[in-house]
């Protein structure tokens, strides 16, 4: 016999009550005085015999009762005696790869392999197994219709023949919560298909976080499919370089690099070079945890070097210490402003000011430029009213990826607007009492997102003090990117084509706001003109895995990553250079723990109960829940039998104490 839940057969000591009961001798509680025994001395009472047990049949009643109901609770079920019951029991295994970036460390391939292999011999002729590769994204090499239409006798060898293509790793950076989540669907499914009660998922990784576990937390995990983590010991003596950005007007790069808290105290060398050539150079020392920014001068190049790398040396780990760069050429970026304002402290003057401080902004305020069919500035500021001729113009530019901005400073516009957004709108001049302040800004949408860091996000010095409140359709297209005192809309988009309006309640000239004598004017307007250049050409920079790379290069497995380096392509007639780098996310080396599986909800396996949980896999569990069906009412018979001794004891009890009565 077996229990379900044995636990409750703990509830079979509470047998001993019964007899504790019987076994107490209590003296009288009530006491009855009689005026003439007043003067006697009281003497305790005196027992002819030791506490003993007077009524055994009520004990064991009662006993047996006790001993019913933790049966029942217990829910026993009978097994088979078949010694080969279990013998067709088979486990479900899917061994999930890391192949990203990191698992280049050194000597990381080999151990993989030799895991692999011993993970391998563990598994039976008759169990199922299927092997998945991630990195960016999970890729089968082979399933378990693979594997069941392989001969039994050659599925391990041909399993082995695929280890053997690890010896070299990919390069693009790891994504473990999707490729978890698609390993647990798939096992979840395997599961209905060819049976069983669980399945296991094998991660064979570095460990290293990358983007870490977030998205499993939003993921119901299925409970029959638990995870087997097998972590491939790695160096973490690993500095990393990684690109910040390219200034190709004042000629300079700024390269960010990082000791982390893994490693210990590096001395490092970087060298800014072209070809094998070295331009410049930088010694560094960097403690544990420590970041430090270098800025080169591209000057120190070759005059027309067009290209260039930056590579650091003095680590253990070389698989990140090299990036590649290619220098943007300096073009004019020409922004077409409509509704100059003569007075000088209007949002056009600060705008011009601005543009003239820079070689690269270049304004207009002729308005016929307009009709041009050519008209491709980088950014179309409309700060009026428009007429009827107008805006099929506008219509256009945006349709085709360009940006426009939106000032919104009287009533007039109405209709303007409406026929921009297609929405009834309304406009009101509202006068801050004393100030409002920006609040409630995405700095997910490109517009705020020079702003996304915690030191850059305080806006609490930029004061507004005018604006023009609109009042949206219930079901309005239009989203707010950021709003002022009293949910008063402040800055709002709509993606038109495939470019997008955007429109500012109040602007950044004196009568309007300081904003444009805040720091957070030039980073504000830099987003809005290079806004449009997002759709015209492409990348020069890329992340291994990028699937964009795939469709410049032709190359149909690039989402695996490609080697980083320069690469040439062909696109819609045009021919061009990109260069292709890591992702800085695979440099880092902290690494995930047991606790970081479990606080998102997998039901994971120590490594201390792994060997307990390898043999459980072919335990006689189909016969166990076989037999519990089949005796499934063994519960309530016990629990009937409890009641009809219950109800015994009851009888039994009232005719002892009725008897006691009589003999008194």
């Amino acid at each position: 016999m077996s229990f379900l839940s044995a636990l409750y057969l703990i509830g079979t000591a509470a047998v001993i009550s019964p007899i504790v009961i019987h076994m107490i001798r209590r003296a009288p509680r009530d006491n009855f005085k009689f005026s003439t025994l007043r003067f006697l001395t009281s003497s305790p009472e005196t027992v002819s015999k030791r506490s003993r047990i007077q009524h055994w049949l009520l004990l064991l009643l009662r006993a047996l009762a006790i001993l019913l109901i933790a049966l029942a609770f217990a829910r026993p079920y009978f097994t088979s005696e078949d010694k080969n019951a279990g013998e067709g029991k088979k486990a479900i295994v899917m061994f999930l790869v890391d192949r990203s970036a990191s698992m280049n460390r050194k000597d990381v391939s080999e151990k993989l392999i030799k895991k692999l292999n011993e993970r391998l011999d563990l598994i039976k002729e008759t169990d199922l197994l299927e092997m998945k590769i991630y990195e960016r994204i999970s890729h089968g090499k082979f399933g378990i219709k693979d594997w069941l239409e392989w001969p039994a006798n050659e599925r391990k060898e041909r399993a082995k023949r695929y280890f053997e293509q690890f010896k070299e790793s990919d390069w693009a950076e790891s994504n473990l919560s999707v490729s978890l989540i698609q390993a647990a669907d798939a096992m979840d499914r395997s599961l209905d298909v060819y049976g069983g009660s669980s399945a296991d998922i094998e991660v064979f990784t570095d460990s290293q976080a990358g983007e870490g576990l977030d998205e499993l937390r939003s993921f119901s995990w299925p409970q029959r499919v638990n995870v087997i983590v097998h972590k491939i010991d790695a160096s973490t003596e690993n500095a990393s370089v990684s690109l910040v950005n390219i200034n190709a007007e004042n000629q300079q790069v700024k390269v960010k690099v990082e000791n982390p808290d893994q490693s210990k105290q590096l001395s490092l060398w970087l060298e800014l070079k072209t070809g094998d050539i070295v331009a410049s150079a930088e010694a560094m020392v960097l403690d544990p945890g420590t970041v430090r920014f270098h800025v080169f001068d591209l000057k120190a190049l070759p005059k027309g070097t067009d290209k260039f790398t930056v590579q650091l040396s003095g680590d253990k780990e070389p698989y990140d210490n090299r990036i590649f760069c290619i220098i943007p050429k300096v073009e004019k970026k020409n922004i077409l402003w409509l509704g100059q304002e003569k007075d000088g402290k209007g949002a056009d003057f600060y705008f011009n000011v601005l543009c003239e401080s820079r070689e690269d902004l270049e304004v207009s305020f002729d308005e016929k430029e307009l009709k041009n069919p050519q008209l491709k500035p980088e950014l179309l500021v409309v700060n009026r009213a428009l007429n009827e001729d107008e805006l099929q113009p506008i219509q256009n530019y945006m349709n085709g990826g360009g940006t426009v901005l939106f000032m919104v400073n009287n009533p007039a516009q109405t209709g303007s607007l409406e026929l921009l957004t297609g929405e009834k709108l309304s406009i009101k001049e509202v006068n801050a009492p004393d100030y409002y302040l920006l609040s409630g800004m995405r700095f997910d949408h490109w517009l705020f997102q020079p702003f996304s860091e915690s030191k850059f996000k305080d806006f609490s010095t930029v004061f507004f003090w005018k604006v023009r409140e609109l009042q949206l359709q219930e079901n309005s297209s239009l989203s707010v990117l950021a709003s002022l005192n009293e949910d008063i809309p402040a800055v709002l988009s709509k993606t038109v084509g495939k470019g997008e309006l955007v429109l500012m309640t109040s602007g950044w000239g004196k009568e309007d706001s300081q904003l444009a004598l805040n720091s957070k004017f030039i980073p504000f307007v830099n987003a809005l003109v290079t806004a449009s250049g997002r759709y015209k050409q492409n990348k020069l920079q890329y992340i291994s895995g990028d699937p964009k790379v795939g469709l410049l290069t032709a190359n149909k497995d690039a989402w695996k990553g490609q080697l980083p380096g320069f690469y040439d392509y062909v696109s819609n007639g045009e021919t061009g250079k990109f260069a292709l780098n890591l992702s800085p996310s695979e440099s880092k080396m902290k690494l995930l723990e047991n606790v970081d599986y479990e606080k998102a909800g997998i039901p994971f396996v120590k490594e201390s109960v792994l060997k307990e949980h390898q043999l459980k896999r072919y335990e006689q569990e189909t016969v166990a829940v076989g037999s519990e069906v089949k005796n499934k009412n063994i519960w309530r018979y016990l629990l009937l039998a409890a009641v009809v001794v219950l109800l015994i004891e009851s009888v039994v009890a009232h005719t002892t104490h009725k008897k006691m009565e009589q003999a008194v």
